[in-house]
């Protein structure tokens, strides 16, 4: 397919009044010049001088169990992370979650706002199985992949206390999904070396990424740092580790902060985190310094099953990608 985009302004032009056209054949970009004449089969789109940018990216959503267009539920669960949880799990049944149609969409919410690629966590757990990924699956080959997925396998009803867990992620690494997840290896699973080794011996054994969310602050959330880097050396994981969220990062004593982020750096760990009301504000400096990536995920949700509202800002520093995607959807509460 030929397309020719015309009378457009460049976001990365130096004078933002000026305006160009762009040459597309097979999806990529062939040329861009003021003035194009159009092949003869190519189809024409008159950019009426709006900003041309590229896709968005959405660096954490859960795109298999979103409420969007669904009957109002109210919350009778309790305002926490095991409440949401335990409130999500009663509801989904319910509401037919997941579902490919829910997840189409989803991504066709996503697509409208120009949100191209994604990075979303679906539920592996004994009551869906494997079930979420496959509709995930299902739901971008009928859109026919105009959004790419990058799939985690997020077992956040916990890995060591629901047996059988463990058998649902490694089957999953092992059909290639990008990367399994963990949830609080502390407060969730009570055992944070338990949790941690079954997932890296799992990511290692099939090469694949990790996505563990850490919502423990303090004293924990710095041991639970210190136990991960201690397994990126010793599993060989450098650079295939993402911390979403990583509150304590920010409660970190100032003599061990900076030594921290330095060997987070070294170990190519990403962050992609939230700015919560009330949580110190995390040392971007020092990140930045230490060249740990971050993305910022700003998920305004309501107290569990309220007015739940999502909006996704993802900002990648210390690398040449900037990009955000802001778009409002009524959304299953999730950690």
């Amino acid at each position: 397919m030929t397309l020719v985009l015309k009378n457009v302004r460049e976001w990365s032009a130096s004078n933002g009044a000026e305006t160009t056209d762009f040459l597309i054949e097979d999806g990529q970009i062939s040329r861009k010049e003021p003035e194009i004449t159009a092949p003869q089969d190519a189809t024409i789109i008159d950019g009426k001088g709006l900003l041309a940018l590229p896709g968005f990216v959405n660096a954490h959503a859960h795109i298999d169990k979103s409420w969007l267009h669904r009957d109002w539920v109210s919350n009778h669960a309790e305002p926490s992370t095991q409440g949401c949880i335990s409130f999500e799990r009663e509801k989904r049944d319910e509401l037919n979650i997941p579902s490919t149609q829910v997840t189409e969409t989803v991504l066709c919410q996503m697509l409208a706002f120009g949100t191209t690629r994604i990075r979303s966590h679906i539920d592996v757990d004994l009551g869906v199985g494997l079930r979420g990924l496959e509709t995930v699956a299902e739901a971008v080959e009928n859109l026919q992949n105009a959004v790419e997925v990058e799939v985690v396998a997020f077992p956040q009803d916990g890995v060591i206390r629901r047996l059988g867990v463990r058998d649902l992620l490694e089957k999953a690494a092992s059909t290639g999904v990008a990367h399994i997840g963990g949830l609080d290896p502390c407060l969730n699973d009570r055992d944070a070396a338990g949790q941690l080794d079954q997932l890296f011996e799992i990511a290692s054994k099939y090469d694949c990424g990790l996505d563990i969310h850490l919502h423990d602050a303090g004293t924990l959330g710095h041991f639970e740092y210190e136990m991960i880097l201690e397994r990126i050396h010793a599993f060989g994981r450098q650079g295939k580790v993402n911390i979403a969220h990583g509150f304590a990062l920010s409660t970190v004593p100032a003599s061990r902060q900076e030594s921290l982020l330095k060997e987070l750096g070294e170990a190519g760990v990403l962050w992609s985190t939230v700015a919560p009301v009330g949580s110190a504000r995390l040392p971007l400096q020092l990140m930045k310094n230490n060249s740990v990536r971050l993305g910022l995920v700003r998920m305004a949700f309501g107290i569990c099953g309220r007015r739940t509202v999502m909006v996704i800002c993802c900002v990648w520093l210390s690398s040449s990608l900037v990009c955000t995607d802001s778009n409002a959807m009524k959304n299953s509460p999730t950690p």
